[in-house]
């Protein structure tokens, strides 16, 4: 999906004056709250919860809630006084209630964001996804599930795409830490490589973004069906699709998010003084 030219002007004006803005990231803040809350997501976990279920802020409801499975660390601190969900293990993760609507399978337009930490010497495994839909157990699975996650065993580089087809962001686009935010706006109806913006702390990055190498099928075309949303787990390689690291906000809409709410997002999980004096 290509930006407007004015649009991407003046994504670009910001960014040159605001040279230091990703290195003040600090995780939510109630303006980033209400600003997700804005763009109407169908999932939103803020994982504040000290037990019980992960609370569906979206509009799917209750019936999307997500169920802690193994022993993650629930409040676990942020800089911005917020608290998210710390995974240690491969045991870490979390799986909804409902399956996936309609409208969020076939080919679909989609956005998804995530609001994470990994520390330094944190890893990851596999592609592990922040957020995952759809059967990959192999058996002819290609192109029916979503992945929106880490590239292979790199945590420092973003993947959004598909098994086993789609784009990558470049290794050290995401440095170890550091809080980080990762949007995914996809269009849907073309391959795996159509349709896909990326933004990285507030940065488009999509004309960077290359084929994965480590996929096959980058051509193909998606065909998602209907599971259970899961966090830090896929549907296949049971205990080695994951990540470690402090996850504090993840949502899902469905539709593309505009590029302005991609940035007015960034911009409201900044840190307090700048959020507070930008204008």
């Amino acid at each position: 999906m290509n930006v407007p030219s004015p649009a991407r002007a003046a994504l670009l004006v910001i960014a040159i004056a605001l040279p230091a803005m990703p290195s003040a990231l600090q995780a939510a803040t109630a303006a980033y709250q209400a600003a997700i809350e804005a763009s109407a997501p169908v999932l939103y976990y803020q994982f504040n919860e000290a037990s019980g279920a992960a609370v569906n802020h979206g509009s799917l409801g209750a019936g999307f809630d997500a169920t802690y499975l193994g022993a993650p660390t629930l409040e676990a601190p942020t800089l911005a006084g917020d608290t998210g969900v710390a995974f240690a293990t491969a045991d870490d993760y979390l799986e909804s209630l409902g399956v996936a609507p309609a409208e969020l399978i076939g080919n679909p337009t989609f956005s998804a964001e995530a609001l994470f930490f990994v520390p330094q010497g944190g890893t990851c495994s596999l592609w592990a996804p922040f957020l995952h839909w759809g059967p990959s157990d192999g058996g002819g699975t290609t192109a029916r599930s979503v992945y929106f996650s880490f590239s292979n065993n790199d945590p420092t580089s973003a993947f959004a795409g598909f098994y086993n087809g789609g784009l990558k962001s470049a290794s050290g686009s995401l440095p170890l830490g550091r809080w980080h935010l990762f949007i995914w706006v996809r269009v849907g109806g073309g391959t795996a490589l159509e349709g896909t913006t990326v933004y990285l702390d507030g940065q488009d990055v999509t004309a960077t973004l290359v084929p994965d190498p480590g996929l096959p099928a980058d051509g193909l075309t998606p065909a998602v069906e209907a599971t259970a949303f899961r966090v830090n787990r896929a549907r296949d390689f049971d205990g080695s699709r994951y990540f470690t690291g402090t996850l504090d906000e993840l949502s899902l809409y469905d539709r593309a998010l505009s590029p302005q709410e991609a940035f007015e997002h960034y911009r409201q999980a900044l840190d307090e003084i700048f959020a507070n004096g930008f204008e």
